[in-house]
């Protein structure tokens, strides 16, 4: 059995065209790998909605894959893998490799089990930088070691200032960090009106055939798939980027907070999922807010915002 270089993991939370898994590499000698495995939906509960929207992003990123013609090795619901051990076992049995590489996991129980397994078989792992945050490795632990108390808000003043987002020179836009105060509107008495509907996504061939595997090898997860119309997909997740811009934002500050009974939506983003999937990029969203600022699109009260929640909570907790 000849041995090839470098087999590619890819998490069903990793999915980047633009990943360092893509430097170099080879599309005679590597492999890119994914898999399906039912732990993740019930020793680590999950919904149908969530295990439906991983699988179908996960699916749509291999189609793109194979497209451009990458060798991938693709496990899925119906080769009944209950966790990565047990799937990347059955390929290193079946194949070698010179050498595993895989984006650093968000969850450390995740590069645990991978790490065990590379182990097993005396291969070598490789973990690459996850490149979907603001902040570099270490940088957090740096910050905090010159800090008698974590607090967030000093972190995103750190983060702003050194990669100068809404900043004119070493100031903040609008003459102060947090428009906190200014985004705490209640909708009154008679409500919301004239609410825009977010951009839904109508499931296709691929999501259909994910919600019935879902249906079939995980019938017990909580909730249900009568309708489903998350962004799955690269294009989707722009254009709900796109369209979240252009409709809500504007509002998005003001109502941040407000709640109202039957209304989901209100002016939130929906773009949580796709930065957590990769399908967007941090940056890329905070430039997008930023440009509508700049262009008169949206007050500064909702930039800022909704860039407090992306460069200020989130960086936060994962330094954390």
């Amino acid at each position: 059995m000849a041995k090839l270089h470098y087999l590619n993991i890819i998490l069903g939370d990793q999915l980047d065209a633009s990943s360092l898994l893509f430097d170099d590499f080879d599309q005679q000698h590597d492999r890119l790998w994914m898999a399906e495995v039912s732990a993740e939906s019930t020793e680590y509960l999950s919904s149908k909605q969530r295990t439906v929207l991983f699988l179908s992003a996960m699916r749509h990123f291999a189609e793109q894959l194979k497209t451009n013609n990458y060798p991938l090795i693709y496990w899925t619901l119906n080769d009944k893998k209950s966790s990565f051990r047990d799937a990347l076992s059955s390929t290193l049995k079946q194949d070698s490799f010179e050498k595993i590489r895989c984006v650093l996991p968000g969850d450390v129980r995740v590069m645990n089990e991978i790490q065990q397994c590379a182990n097993e078989f005396d291969i070598e792992i490789e973990w690459l930088a996850d490149q979907h945050f603001i902040s570099e490795k270490g940088e957090f632990k740096a910050w905090l070691a010159n800090r008698k108390q974590p607090r967030m808000e000093f972190w995103y003043r750190q983060l702003r200032r050194s990669r100068q987002i809404l900043m004119e020179d070493d100031q903040p836009l609008g003459d102060q960090w947090n428009f906190d105060k200014d985004n705490r509107k209640s909708f009154g008495k008679k409500g919301p009106s004239k609410l825009p509907s977010p951009l839904l996504f109508e499931a296709d061939d691929i999501t259909k055939q994910v919600i019935a595997d879902v249906e079939n090898f995980l019938p017990d997860l909580y909730g249900n798939i009568e309708s489903f119309n998350w962004p799955v997909s690269r294009e989707q997740a722009l254009a709900a980027l796109k369209d979240f811009i252009q409709n809500r934002l504007p509002h998005f500050g003001d109502y941040q907070d407000a709640m109202w009974t039957d209304e989901p939506w209100l002016y939130h983003s929906r773009l949580s999922s796709c930065l957590n999937l990769k399908l967007l990029s941090p940056a890329e969203v905070i430039a997008a807010a930023e440009k509508a600022h700049t262009n008169d699109k949206a007050p500064l009260n909702a930039v800022e915002g909704i860039i407090r929640q992306i460069l200020g909570w989130r960086e936060y907790v994962r330094g954390l």
